[in-house]
């Protein structure tokens, strides 16, 4: 399970929060203690979720990082074997015009990309792309890593 934060004062290691889930009492258990608070603004970093996912599950597949991993630069395909389902919870839509309408009072702190805050706001860490761009390529990543095919 990986849970995110979009409070871009927080360092990485406490935006993002992971739990290795087993079963479907662990995942209930995990998600019952999960609080939603506020933050600077309403939109949310779900791009930044789905990548630390396709992270995982790609550190999961190479035997859990660069100590455990193949030596070889060929793209590897998920083993056969192996059955992933990912349940996107959020309460509100990715940074970015692209992804939202917001106006008035709720309104979106990166509108035009993490780099661009509208106010004091420093961009979401490792975060140095607009957000369309980093949105495909984490749709890829992920497509790769659950061996997805249209």
């Amino acid at each position: 399970m990986a849970g995110s934060s979009s409070e871009s004062s927080e360092p990485e290691s406490e935006q993002f929060q992971f739990c290795e889930l087993g079963s479907a009492t662990r995942m209930r258990e995990e998600l019952g203690t999960v609080k939603a608070l506020g933050g600077a603004d309403p939109a949310e970093d779900v791009i930044g979720g789905l990548q630390k996912v396709a992270e995982m599950l790609k550190r999961d597949r190479d035997g859990g990082g660069a100590a455990g991993g193949s030596n070889s630069n060929k793209p590897q395909q998920a083993p056969a074997a192996r059955n992933c389902v990912l349940f996107h919870v959020c309460d509100m839509p990715q940074h970015g015009r692209e992804f939202n309408d917001f106006t008035g009072n709720c309104n979106d702190t990166y509108p035009d990309g993490p780099l661009s805050p509208t106010r004091q706001a420093l961009p979401p860490p490792g975060r140095t792309r607009a957000w369309m761009e980093e949105a495909q390529e984490v749709l890829h990543m992920l497509k790769t890593e659950l061996n997805v095919h249209k």
